[in-house]
């Protein structure tokens, strides 16, 4: 029978993978967004 610490886990586990991504586009848009922005206010 599963009990709360198997959602409790899940949960966890999503919620690693939903910051790792939020990290990973923070990163990126800095490289994407923040040229084209210079670029354009250039």
């Amino acid at each position: 029978m599963l009990g709360p610490w198997h959602i409790d886990g899940r949960q966890q586990r999503r919620k690693t993978k939903d910051s790792f991504i939020f990290l990973w586009v923070k990163n990126n848009y800095a490289q994407i967004v923040y040229p084209e922005i210079y670029y354009l206010c250039a």
